[in-house]
Protein backbone atom coordinates (compact mmCIF):
# COMPACT_ATOMS: atom_id res chain seq x y z
CA UNK A 1 0.00 0.00 0.00
CA UNK A 2 1.31 3.77 -0.62
CA UNK A 3 1.49 5.76 2.20
CA UNK A 4 3.11 9.02 3.08
CA UNK A 5 2.68 11.12 6.86
CA UNK A 6 1.54 14.67 7.03
CA UNK A 7 2.14 16.95 9.68
CA UNK A 8 0.21 19.93 10.67
CA UNK A 9 1.97 23.00 12.94
CA UNK A 10 0.84 25.56 14.74
CA UNK A 11 3.09 28.54 16.98
CA UNK A 12 1.95 31.74 18.08
CA UNK A 13 3.61 34.57 15.08
CA UNK A 14 5.16 37.32 16.67
CA UNK A 15 3.01 40.04 15.13
CA UNK A 16 4.26 41.81 11.99
CA UNK A 17 7.75 39.92 12.76
CA UNK A 18 8.39 37.27 10.13
CA UNK A 19 12.05 37.12 10.79
CA UNK A 20 10.53 36.21 14.45
CA UNK A 21 8.23 34.08 13.36
CA UNK A 22 9.79 32.20 10.97
CA UNK A 23 12.80 31.30 13.67
CA UNK A 24 10.16 30.29 16.16
CA UNK A 25 8.22 28.06 13.69
CA UNK A 26 11.95 26.56 12.82
CA UNK A 27 12.36 24.63 16.02
CA UNK A 28 9.04 22.96 15.84
CA UNK A 29 10.00 22.28 12.20
CA UNK A 30 12.94 20.72 12.77
CA UNK A 31 11.43 17.57 15.65
CA UNK A 32 9.60 16.47 12.19
CA UNK A 33 9.79 13.80 10.02
CA UNK A 34 6.54 13.76 7.37
CA UNK A 35 5.71 14.10 3.42
CA UNK A 36 3.66 16.88 3.59
CA UNK A 37 3.85 19.80 6.41
CA UNK A 38 1.17 22.51 6.80
CA UNK A 39 1.50 25.74 8.37
CA UNK A 40 -1.64 28.05 9.09
CA UNK A 41 -2.86 31.27 7.29
CA UNK A 42 -0.49 34.43 7.37
CA UNK A 43 1.65 32.29 9.76
CA UNK A 44 4.54 34.54 10.00
CA UNK A 45 3.19 38.03 10.10
CA UNK A 46 0.06 37.14 12.22
CA UNK A 47 -3.73 37.68 11.61
CA UNK A 48 -5.03 41.43 12.52
CA UNK A 49 -6.58 43.77 9.96
CA UNK A 50 -4.67 46.79 11.62
CA UNK A 51 -1.13 45.56 10.24
CA UNK A 52 -0.05 47.19 7.23
CA UNK A 53 0.40 43.82 5.33
CA UNK A 54 0.97 46.07 1.76
CA UNK A 55 4.30 46.71 3.60
CA UNK A 56 4.70 43.02 4.68
CA UNK A 57 3.95 41.20 1.31
CA UNK A 58 6.62 39.54 0.07
CA UNK A 59 7.25 38.92 -4.12
CA UNK A 60 7.93 35.69 -5.72
CA UNK A 61 11.15 34.94 -4.04
CA UNK A 62 11.24 36.70 -1.26
CA UNK A 63 12.04 36.17 2.10
CA UNK A 64 9.41 33.88 3.42
CA UNK A 65 10.02 31.75 -0.16
CA UNK A 66 13.83 30.62 0.20
CA UNK A 67 12.82 30.25 3.80
CA UNK A 68 10.04 27.47 2.72
CA UNK A 69 12.34 26.20 -0.10
CA UNK A 70 15.07 25.76 2.46
CA UNK A 71 13.09 23.85 4.76
CA UNK A 72 11.20 21.59 2.03
CA UNK A 73 14.47 20.67 0.89
CA UNK A 74 15.82 19.28 4.68
CA UNK A 75 12.71 17.31 5.27
CA UNK A 76 12.39 16.30 2.18
CA UNK A 77 8.72 17.41 2.23
CA UNK A 78 6.23 19.48 0.84
CA UNK A 79 5.52 22.34 2.87
CA UNK A 80 2.88 24.63 2.62
CA UNK A 81 2.85 28.13 4.17
CA UNK A 82 0.60 31.17 4.48
CA UNK A 83 1.84 34.58 3.55
CA UNK A 84 0.58 37.93 2.14
CA UNK A 85 1.50 38.11 -1.61
CA UNK A 86 2.59 40.82 -3.74
CA UNK A 87 2.01 40.14 -7.21
CA UNK A 88 4.20 42.14 -9.68
CA UNK A 89 1.34 44.59 -10.38
CA UNK A 90 1.43 45.44 -6.74
CA UNK A 91 -1.73 43.49 -5.83
CA UNK A 92 -1.51 42.54 -2.23
CA UNK A 93 -2.70 38.71 -1.81
CA UNK A 94 -3.91 36.13 1.22
CA UNK A 95 -1.98 33.32 0.15
CA UNK A 96 -1.00 30.21 0.64
CA UNK A 97 2.67 29.26 -0.56
CA UNK A 98 3.60 25.36 -1.12
CA UNK A 99 7.09 24.38 -1.83
CA UNK A 100 8.14 20.91 -2.60
CA UNK A 101 11.40 19.68 -2.32
CA UNK A 102 13.13 19.59 -5.71
CA UNK A 103 12.24 23.30 -5.41
CA UNK A 104 8.84 23.66 -7.31
CA UNK A 105 6.31 26.37 -6.66
CA UNK A 106 2.93 26.71 -6.50
CA UNK A 107 0.92 29.69 -4.77
CA UNK A 108 -2.44 29.47 -4.09
CA UNK A 109 -4.53 32.97 -3.57
CA UNK A 110 -7.70 32.87 -0.89
CA UNK A 111 -10.70 33.56 -3.31
CA UNK A 112 -13.29 34.40 -0.64
CA UNK A 113 -12.10 36.90 2.09
CA UNK A 114 -14.06 37.31 5.58
CA UNK A 115 -14.92 40.33 6.92
CA UNK A 116 -12.31 42.84 6.61
CA UNK A 117 -9.88 41.09 4.94
CA UNK A 118 -10.77 43.53 1.65
CA UNK A 119 -9.59 46.23 3.47
CA UNK A 120 -6.03 44.80 2.89
CA UNK A 121 -5.98 42.08 0.06
CA UNK A 122 -7.56 41.37 -2.90
CA UNK A 123 -9.24 38.29 -3.53
CA UNK A 124 -7.65 35.14 -6.17
CA UNK A 125 -10.01 33.82 -8.90
CA UNK A 126 -8.43 30.59 -9.67
CA UNK A 127 -10.12 27.52 -8.53
CA UNK A 128 -7.50 25.56 -6.39
CA UNK A 129 -5.07 23.11 -8.48
CA UNK A 130 -4.64 19.99 -7.57
CA UNK A 131 -0.69 18.50 -6.95
CA UNK A 132 0.43 15.54 -7.91
CA UNK A 133 3.16 14.79 -5.13
CA UNK A 134 4.34 11.24 -4.26
CA UNK A 135 1.11 9.65 -5.53
CA UNK A 136 -0.96 11.95 -4.03
CA UNK A 137 -3.68 14.20 -5.06
CA UNK A 138 -3.99 17.40 -3.05
CA UNK A 139 -5.18 20.78 -3.26
CA UNK A 140 -5.01 23.79 -1.05
CA UNK A 141 -7.50 26.01 0.52
CA UNK A 142 -7.55 29.00 2.90
CA UNK A 143 -9.83 29.45 5.67
CA UNK A 144 -13.12 31.08 4.44
CA UNK A 145 -12.97 29.40 1.04
CA UNK A 146 -13.53 25.79 2.99
CA UNK A 147 -17.40 27.08 4.08
CA UNK A 148 -18.38 27.79 0.17
CA UNK A 149 -20.04 24.46 -1.15
CA UNK A 150 -19.01 25.24 -4.67
CA UNK A 151 -15.00 24.98 -3.39
CA UNK A 152 -15.65 21.78 -2.02
CA UNK A 153 -17.83 20.25 -4.91
CA UNK A 154 -14.89 21.09 -7.40
CA UNK A 155 -13.01 18.46 -5.38
CA UNK A 156 -15.34 15.80 -4.74
CA UNK A 157 -13.43 12.68 -5.59
CA UNK A 158 -10.68 14.63 -7.06
CA UNK A 159 -7.81 14.75 -4.05
CA UNK A 160 -6.65 12.76 -1.68
CA UNK A 161 -5.52 15.05 0.87
CA UNK A 162 -6.81 18.63 1.32
CA UNK A 163 -4.23 21.24 2.73
CA UNK A 164 -6.18 23.96 4.68
CA UNK A 165 -4.75 26.82 6.24
CA UNK A 166 -6.51 29.16 8.25
CA UNK A 167 -6.62 31.76 10.60
CA UNK A 168 -10.12 30.99 12.41
CA UNK A 169 -10.47 32.84 15.45
CA UNK A 170 -11.95 31.85 19.00
CA UNK A 171 -14.80 34.42 19.22
CA UNK A 172 -16.70 32.15 21.44
CA UNK A 173 -16.11 28.47 22.63
CA UNK A 174 -19.23 27.13 19.93
CA UNK A 175 -17.31 29.48 17.12
CA UNK A 176 -14.07 27.67 18.05
CA UNK A 177 -14.98 24.10 17.96
CA UNK A 178 -16.76 24.63 14.52
CA UNK A 179 -13.62 25.09 12.94
CA UNK A 180 -12.94 21.51 13.15
CA UNK A 181 -16.19 20.15 13.06
CA UNK A 182 -15.82 21.91 9.51
CA UNK A 183 -12.76 20.20 8.87
CA UNK A 184 -13.76 16.62 9.91
CA UNK A 185 -17.09 17.47 7.41
CA UNK A 186 -15.01 18.48 4.52
CA UNK A 187 -12.94 14.96 4.91
CA UNK A 188 -16.44 12.89 4.76
CA UNK A 189 -17.82 15.12 2.11
CA UNK A 190 -14.51 14.85 0.04
CA UNK A 191 -13.51 11.06 1.09
CA UNK A 192 -10.06 12.59 1.94
CA UNK A 193 -7.65 13.05 4.51
CA UNK A 194 -8.10 17.53 5.49
CA UNK A 195 -4.84 18.74 7.17
CA UNK A 196 -5.78 21.74 8.93
CA UNK A 197 -3.80 24.35 10.00
CA UNK A 198 -5.16 26.86 12.37
CA UNK A 199 -3.48 30.38 13.82
CA UNK A 200 -2.96 30.43 17.89
CA UNK A 201 -2.02 33.43 19.93
CA UNK A 202 -3.48 36.83 19.91
CA UNK A 203 -5.31 38.29 16.93
CA UNK A 204 -7.68 40.55 16.40
CA UNK A 205 -11.06 40.80 14.20
CA UNK A 206 -13.28 43.14 12.37
CA UNK A 207 -11.85 45.57 10.19
CA UNK A 208 -8.67 48.32 10.23
CA UNK A 209 -10.66 50.67 12.14
CA UNK A 210 -12.57 49.00 13.72
CA UNK A 211 -11.38 45.47 14.97
CA UNK A 212 -11.64 43.54 18.18
CA UNK A 213 -9.23 41.50 19.95
CA UNK A 214 -9.32 37.65 20.22
CA UNK A 215 -6.95 34.64 19.31
CA UNK A 216 -6.75 31.85 17.22
CA UNK A 217 -8.84 28.99 18.27
CA UNK A 218 -5.89 26.28 17.61
CA UNK A 219 -6.94 22.91 17.35
CA UNK A 220 -5.26 22.00 14.54
CA UNK A 221 -5.91 18.38 12.75
CA UNK A 222 -5.40 15.98 10.10
CA UNK A 223 -8.78 13.82 9.90
CA UNK A 224 -9.68 11.19 7.66
CA UNK A 225 -13.33 10.66 6.14
CA UNK A 226 -15.20 8.19 8.69
CA UNK A 227 -13.45 8.60 11.27
CA UNK A 228 -10.79 6.41 10.12
CA UNK A 229 -8.04 8.17 12.12
CA UNK A 230 -7.04 11.91 13.46
CA UNK A 231 -3.99 13.72 14.53
CA UNK A 232 -4.63 17.08 17.09
CA UNK A 233 -3.13 19.88 18.36
CA UNK A 234 -4.75 21.50 21.27
CA UNK A 235 -6.38 25.22 21.52
CA UNK A 236 -3.05 27.01 22.79
CA UNK A 237 0.52 26.69 22.07
CA UNK A 238 3.21 25.77 19.92
CA UNK A 239 2.49 22.11 18.72
CA UNK A 240 2.42 19.65 16.18
CA UNK A 241 0.54 16.25 14.92
CA UNK A 242 1.69 13.78 12.35
CA UNK A 243 -0.65 11.41 10.75
CA UNK A 244 0.65 8.63 8.54
CA UNK A 245 -2.31 8.58 5.26
CA UNK A 246 -3.28 5.37 3.53
CA UNK A 247 -3.73 6.35 -0.25
CA UNK A 248 -4.89 2.97 -0.90
CA UNK A 249 -7.47 3.06 1.50
CA UNK A 250 -8.53 6.14 1.02
CA UNK A 251 -9.01 5.17 -2.94
CA UNK A 252 -11.46 2.64 -1.96
CA UNK A 253 -13.43 4.79 0.17
CA UNK A 254 -13.39 7.17 -2.99
CA UNK A 255 -14.60 4.22 -5.14
CA UNK A 256 -17.41 3.17 -3.24
CA UNK A 257 -18.20 7.24 -2.58
CA UNK A 258 -18.38 8.97 -5.94
CA UNK A 259 -18.19 5.93 -8.23
CA UNK A 260 -20.18 3.38 -7.15
CA UNK A 261 -23.38 5.29 -6.02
Amino acid sequence: MLRLSAAVVQAPAVRGRPERSRARYGRLLDTLCADVVLLPELALTGYDPALDYAALAEPDGGETEEWTREWARRLDALVAVGLPHRRPDGVIENALLLVQPDGTRHLYVKQHLWTGEAASFSAGSTPPHILSFRGARIAPLICYDMTFAGEAAHLEGRVDILLAASAWPWLSPQHAAAGRDLARALATQLGAAVVWANQVGACRVGTPHRSQADRGAGRSLITLPYRMAEARCPARGRHAAVLKIDLGRLRQAQFAKFVTR
